[in-house]
């Protein structure tokens, strides 16, 4: 998370910003149109896990939440879909369950999307986790979702207890929020509505900000071109129209007692203080 990276390399939080993974919307929406190869019982509700399946993220509680869901009247079938040097634990721990008729390991799927679509509620049990894509893809399909509490990431992606729920990595802290919303049909529907609303695309998070910088475009003037500098002579339609949507003003880039030059200058545009940052030309042409 950010707050992590601020800690970890000492840089002010007003200097970091977040650009998310851009995800292209308009292909899950179309890929989930796609049939599965499974089909989901109407009878029973179907819960959805995708991802590698390590030991950070989780799947090895799967067993055991359902079999006490199971024992409380909940009849489901937890789907997992993915591979990983975890499946063996997690097979055992389903027989040792004795849940092999409720939790079902689907591995790879190039198009897991159809499987987001249908299932009742997605969960990511990671017991850590960064900015999850999975979610992500949930969102945009409108899917009831439960995170964790240790996966920092997933705190930028839902709301506890407005679009979605953030709990315990634990078997009984999943089993409580699962067994809550699955006997709470009208808060899923809630959820699923409210993170629809969210922007999960990325939409525009690369290009944020355009620094356009002259430098050394001032120039001199040059007889060959009437007396004008290349910049004053050259044609420039685009710097054209930048300049008439924009407002106009002078920046003071250069602190007093440094000498001018475009490496002090840049920093400071970029919002670094040259008289900390600066140590020399060379380190930043090495940039």
């Amino acid at each position: 998370t950010m707050m992590s990276f601020q800690k970890m390399i000492g840089v002010e939080a007003g200097k970091c910003t977040v650009y998310y993974n851009p995800i292209d919307k308009t292909e899950i929406l179309y890929l989930a149109e796609q049939p599965m190869d499974v089909v989901f019982r109407k009878d029973q509700y179907n819960l959805l896990t995708v991802g590698r399946i390590s030991s950070e993220k989780g799947q090895d509680m799967i067993p055991q939440i359902v079999s006490k869901l199971l024992n409380q009247g909940l009849d489901v079938c937890w789907y997992i879909v993915g591979e990983g040097d975890n499946r063996k634990t997690v097979e055992e721990l389903i027989e040792k369950f004795k849940v092999q008729d409720h939790v079902r390991l689907l591995g790879t799927k190039i198009n897991p999307y159809s499987y987001m679509k249908h299932c009742d509620l997605y969960v990511q049990p990671s017991y850590t986790e960064g900015y999850s894509t999975t979610i992500c893809e949930a969102g945009i399909l409108g899917k009831a979702i439960i995170g964790t509490k240790p996966s920092g990431g997933i705190r930028d992606q839902i709301t506890d207890g407005k679009d979605g729920l953030i709990v315990d990595a634990t078997v009984n802290g999943l089993t409580e929020a699962v067994k809550y919303l699955l006997k709470n049909e009208s808060l899923r529907v809630q959820f699923a509505n409210r993170i629809l609303n969210k922007n999960f695309e990325g939409n525009g998070e690369i290009m944020k900000y355009i620094v356009v910088l002259g430098d050394g475009m001032a120039d001199k003037p040059i007889d060959e071109l009437g007396g004008k500098t290349p910049l004053e002579y050259a044609d420039t339609p685009t710097m054209d129209l930048l300049s008439k949507k924009s407002e106009i003003g002078l920046v003071h880039t250069i602190p007093e007692g440094m000498k001018p030059g475009s490496d002090t200058a840049n920093l400071s545009v970029l919002g670094y203080d040259p008289k900390k940052y600066y140590t020399g030309r060379s380190p930043l042409e090495a940039l």
